[in-house]
């Protein structure tokens, strides 16, 4: 009887530990999100577009990023340097805009920026 009891218990015990894990991993995924959601100050995303690749890539370009982020709007101006942030290519961004030849067909926001030129001509 002693072997069916300490069965029973670990049994008991290994469900109570997953559903300890689970619960953790369910709060943690919440706040994740929770954090992905909160508003961007516009004071410090007017100092990261200013200084960001995207602004300079539409100086590049002959587009006054001024301009072009009042165009856009605070949420896509911020969606597209989120974009630009976590791009594979970003090294090859920096030396094109270095040498001058901005490739607009590589950019990951071509498309907005294209959208853009078209409504300014």
């Amino acid at each position: 009887m002693a072997v069916l009891d300490t069965l029973s218990q670990f049994y008991a015990w290994s469900w109570i530990a997953t559903i300890g894990a689970l619960l953790l991993l369910v709060v943690f995924l919440v706040r994740r999100d929770a954090r992905k959601q909160q508003p961007v100050p516009s004071e410090g995303l007017d100092t990261r577009f200013r200084r960001s690749l995207l602004a300079r890539m539409l100086e590049a370009l002959g587009v006054d990023p001024h301009a072009y982020a009042a165009f856009t709007g605070q949420t896509a101006l911020a969606e597209q340097l989120h974009r630009c942030d976590g791009c594979s290519r970003r090294a090859a961004c920096m030396q094109d805009l270095a040498y001058g030849q901005p490739e607009l067909a590589e950019c990951v926001n071509a498309q907005p920026i294209r959208q853009y030129l078209r409504v300014r001509s």
